[in-house]
């Protein structure tokens, strides 16, 4: 296989995941999902971490779904496919449309030919980390997570922020109580 390393996603297509029943979205060199909340922002983002990072929870599978689907197609031709749920594969197109599929021992790593196609160090690829998403996360996946910091005292000293920014909050609405009920 012959792997072109400046190769980028040109499109992906979601299948059964999470409020996506089936999309398709182009991408550009740079790019930025926005949305109103709840229109599946996250999803999108969820959806191509499960290629990249062979990441995956249960959650994710679209409700009253067995299979989720999502496949990257690269601009060189090459399309990778990756289903999850009743089904664990992993599928790579080549750009002669030759077909390599693996169903063995892929939940954890990919196969070299795979993690070739992927190069993860070449990616600048970000995702939202709001509470809201953290607390609806499994249990693994929320100490996975936690597990990702590397330095608790960062989250400490935002802690001790907010109980600050509370506290002066609370002063603040004392003090403009105090004076609407003297004016």
């Amino acid at each position: 296989m012959n792997l072109n390393p400046a190769r980028k996603i040109q499109k992906v297509k979601i299948e059964n995941f999470q409020s996506w029943k089936e999309v398709e979205i182009d991408f550009d060199s740079f790019n930025i999902i926005e949305g109103k909340s709840s229109s599946g922002k996250t999803a999108i983002i969820r959806a191509i971490s499960m290629v990249l990072q062979n990441d995956w929870d249960t959650s994710w599978l679209r409700k009253g779904e067995s299979k989720a689907k999502v496949s990257l197609f690269y601009d060189d031709g090459t399309v990778l496919i990756r289903c999850r749920g009743n089904e664990n594969t992993v599928a790579l197109v080549e750009q002669s449309g030759k077909v390599h599929k693996w169903v063995k021992d892929i939940a954890t790593h990919y196969p070299p030919e795979v993690a070739d196609t992927i190069q993860m160090d070449g990616y600048n690829f970000s995702s939202q980390f709001d509470g809201h998403f953290f607390i609806g996360l499994s249990p693994n996946k929320r100490a996975e997570a936690l597990g990702e910091f590397s330095d608790l005292s960062k989250i400490d000293q935002l802690i001790s922020l907010n109980q600050k920014n509370i506290r002066q909050s609370n002063s603040n609405s004392k003090f403009l109580n105090e004076t609407i009920d003297s004016l």
